[in-house]
């Protein structure tokens, strides 16, 4: 059975300097979703080194993308999981 890991993307994910490669040492693939980008981007942009790091991490996930290691979770997706295998065994 395939291990995934979710990551929401908020702003505390966005400016944390560790990789998320590291995860992958848990998860055979990771998923991450991502809602409000140009909203988050604003509010990273505000704190020091904020755009940095937003840029870095934005970089990173579209590396991670190109190997096929993590990949987009959508809201389309999220509700054909919900519809398909009831709240409960989503979240699990």
């Amino acid at each position: 059975m395939e291990t995934i890991g979710i990551f929401t993307m908020d702003p505390w994910t966005l400016l944390d300097d560790s990789s998320m490669k590291t995860e992958l040492l848990y998860f055979d693939h990771l998923k991450f979703f991502i809602r409000g980008k140009d909203i988050l981007e604003k509010f990273c942009n505000t704190l020091p080194k904020g755009k940095e790091s937003f840029d870095k991490r934005m970089r990173e996930l579209a590396e991670l993308e190109k190997t096929g290691l993590i990949s987009e979770y959508t809201l389309q997706q999220y509700e054909l999981d919900l519809t398909k295998h009831k709240d409960d065994k989503v979240i699990e």
